[in-house]
């Protein structure tokens, strides 16, 4: 302001003119860097989507030690043999592949199945 009171009132419309314009091509100039900033994010954040499935899907081992179970052998009855499994402690007569409560894979070749899912789902994309 000091420098405005030292101008002729010519020269001070013409800086107040030019200050305008300076504002207008700063804010250009920031709209356009914003914009590339804006851009590699994005594209950063692209290519996470592409490769999350590199990093989040699990390992075989992972999945195996996560999921596998075992049937528990649990008591004899008139009607056989009872199983139970440790994770939901549902009781059967018949061992089967999968846990009919909780679903756990309970032998290897139902681990193999559960595998070969998320197998699948990996390679969709």
């Amino acid at each position: 302001e000091e420098f405005f009171d030292k101008c002729s009132p010519e020269l001070r419309e013409e800086v107040l003119k030019q200050n305008e314009v300076f504002k207008i091509a700063i804010s250009a100039l920031r709209s356009v860097s914003r914009e590339k900033e804006l851009e590699a994010e994005n594209k950063e954040l692209k290519e996470r989507i592409v490769n999350w499935r590199k990093y989040m899907a699990p390992t075989r081992e992972q999945a195996e030690k996560a999921w596998r179970s075992e049937w528990k052998p649990f008591a004899e009855s008139a009607y056989g043999k009872q199983y139970k499994c440790p994770n939901c402690h549902t009781r059967t007569s018949s061992c089967s592949n999968f846990c009919p409560h909780c679903g756990a894979p309970m032998t290897d070749e139902a681990v193999q199945m559960v595998m070969e899912r998320l197998e699948a789902l990996h390679g969709e994309t």
